[in-house]
This record gives structure tokens, C-alpha cells and sequence, in this order.
């Protein structure tokens, strides 16, 4: 991953609901926008995990959700 100027998408991104696709496409179309690069930062627990100490099942892995936001919203680094 370069350092250059991009778009980013901060969330955790559990199962990419509408909420998190309409967050996604806005991204993504900014950095066309922009003529910039569009990014995710996501994380790898989720945040109630990480508040409160318990795990939580998760939807898909970070695998997973890094080839949803590039394969299904164009975004093009995850961080």
C-alpha cells in the first residue's frame, strides 16, 4: 500500500449490510471523484469485543469482507 491520497471508509464491515453498501459506493465514487484511491479501514475484532472483553461470533472473516469491498463496491486498498 502506497502513501498517497485516498478516500477511506472507516467501519468494522460485518457482512456488508445496506448501510455499510451505501457507505462503500459514496466512498468509492468521492475517490473517482477525486481521482484519488478508495480504502477501507477496518478492523479484525469486533468492536463490541473489544469494549467489552467477549467474543463475538464473526460474519466473515477479514478475508472475506477485503474481497466483498474490492470485488462488490470497487474499493481498491484495505487497510
Amino acid at each position: 500500500m502506497s502513501i498517497q491520497p485516498k478516500v477511506i471508509a472507516l467501519g468494522f464491515f460485518d457482512g456488508v449490510h445496506l448501510g455499510h453498501a451505501a457507505l462503500l459506493r459514496r466512498a468509492a465514487e468521492e475517490a473517482a471523484a477525486r481521482g484519488v484511491t478508495s480504502a477501507v479501514f477496518t478492523f479484525d475484532r469486533v468492536p463490541k469485543e473489544v469494549v467489552t472483553g467477549i467474543p463475538c461470533p464473526l460474519i466473515n472473516s477479514p478475508a472475506d469482507r477485503a474481497d466483498l469491498v474490492r470485488r462488490l463496491y470497487g474499493i481498491r486498498d484495505v487497510i
